[in-house]
This record gives C-alpha cells, sequence and structure tokens, in this order.
C-alpha cells in the first residue's frame, strides 16, 4: 500500500484514510475516491492528532523527521 503523496506505507504501519465522495472539492470528482495518507504526511499537514498514539516505532521516526524538517 502506498501514501498519496508521498509512497511510504509500510505493512503494519498506521495511516490516515479518507473517502472524498462528488461534490466535495472542486476537483470534479463524479466517482467515490479512497485517499490514503502516511504518518509522516499527518503530521506535515497537521492531522497527526488523529492517528495518535502512534506505535513507539513509528512515532519516533515521525517525530525524529519533523523535527529534522523544523515542525518539531
Amino acid at each position: 500500500m502506498t501514501c498519496d503523496r508521498a509512497g511510504r506505507i509500510k505493512s503494519g504501519d498506521v495511516y490516515y484514510q479518507s473517502t472524498i465522495f462528488p461534490g466535495e472539492d472542486p476537483s470534479g470528482w463524479d466517482v467515490p475516491v479512497v485517499f490514503k495518507e502516511c504518518a509522516f504526511c499527518s503530521e506535515r499537514y497537521e492531522r497527526l492528532y488523529i492517528l495518535e498514539p502512534l506505535p513507539e516505532d513509528q512515532a519516533h521516526a515521525v517525530y525524529i523527521n519533523a523535527m529534522q524538517h523544523g515542525r518539531g
């Protein structure tokens, strides 16, 4: 499985999944679209609180990544 933004969801990882229905987004979709986002992207776009608490190893990697990019 891949993250629709960054392509990095490993087996066992917690990730964010949402469905965009026709008429909810100005992109003009005419069928429901399922969207998956890894924890790294969820942190970047300020949705990580939806996934918490993350498993310890995944949380460590996400927070280290955030600190390296000036968000920690």
